[in-house]
């Protein structure tokens, strides 16, 4: 009976000691706040202890850009997920040189990686997209996002799915899609030490005078202890309460 309850104890004691995981923001890119020069985009996110978040780079999408006007200088609107006001600075990723098929060729890039002793629990990934045309015509955008967590040796298609499109007649000034707020489930990765995402965009266009704008970019998830460093914590619980049963 004192076993069983010292087994107990010990659990009880662990868990205390590691705590429950919530999920955090541990990256974010392009929030709409910065205009930033260069292919990179760092991450904006709120620093959170165990886990360092990679800049954005780009692959495979020929031209791009930083800016809060899209073509014929109309002004973009605010995403959902970040409303600066004024401005609200958006990537552009021009139609043309897009195909229009998932291959993991022509996509947006970022990483997590936990720091020594830690582990990630991955939740939700999610950003704001919006279309802007500024010739007749009409455009569609899918995005196929693709995971790794080996390194970048192998990626796994999580969802090609989510697709939004913008049909237009012949008024020449440039119009915008509403943004809208993609999100996706990647709770199912957990224990991970390295969390990789490719962000693959495809579009029926040909035309550069249409483009698809990605903005507020996000990785929630939490932070844990690897699982020696909880049994770690654990015997050091049992050593506790081993001390204090002497003394008493």
């Amino acid at each position: 009976m004192k076993m069983k309850k010292m087994k107990y104890v010990l659990m009880t004691a662990s868990v205390m000691l590691v705590g429950a995981a919530s999920a955090d923001l541990l990256g974010a890119w392009i929030d709409g706040s910065v205009d930033y020069a260069g292919p990179q985009a760092p991450s904006v996110a709120p620093a959170v202890s165990g886990v360092t978040a990679s800049s954005m780079t780009q692959s495979g999408l020929g031209a791009w850009d930083v800016r809060d006007v899209g073509f014929g200088n109309a002004v973009l609107p605010s995403g959902p997920t970040y409303d600066p006001g004024s401005s609200s600075w958006w990537f552009l990723i021009r139609a043309t040189g897009i195909d229009n098929t998932h291959n993991n060729d022509e996509y947006l890039a970022f990483d997590l990686t936990a720091d020594a002793g830690k582990q990630l629990d991955m939740d939700t990934l999610s950003f704001d997209a919006t279309i802007v045309r500024n010739a007749a015509g009409d455009i569609t955008t899918t995005f196929g996002i693709y995971i790794s967590t080996d390194g970048g040796a192998n990626y796994t298609l999580l969802d090609s799915s989510e697709s939004m499109s913008h049909i237009v007649g012949t008024d020449p000034l440039a119009t915008a899609l509403a943004p809208e707020t993609f999100s996706y489930d990647i709770s199912s990765y957990t224990g991970v030490e390295d969390f990789r995402v490719h962000i693959d965009v495809a579009d029926n266009s040909s035309s550069d005078k249409k483009g698809t704008y990605v903005q507020g970019i996000q990785l929630n998830g939490s932070v844990i202890p690897e699982p020696a460093t909880i049994g770690l914590l654990g015997m050091s619980a049992a050593g506790l309460i081993l001390i204090r049963r002497i003394m008493m």
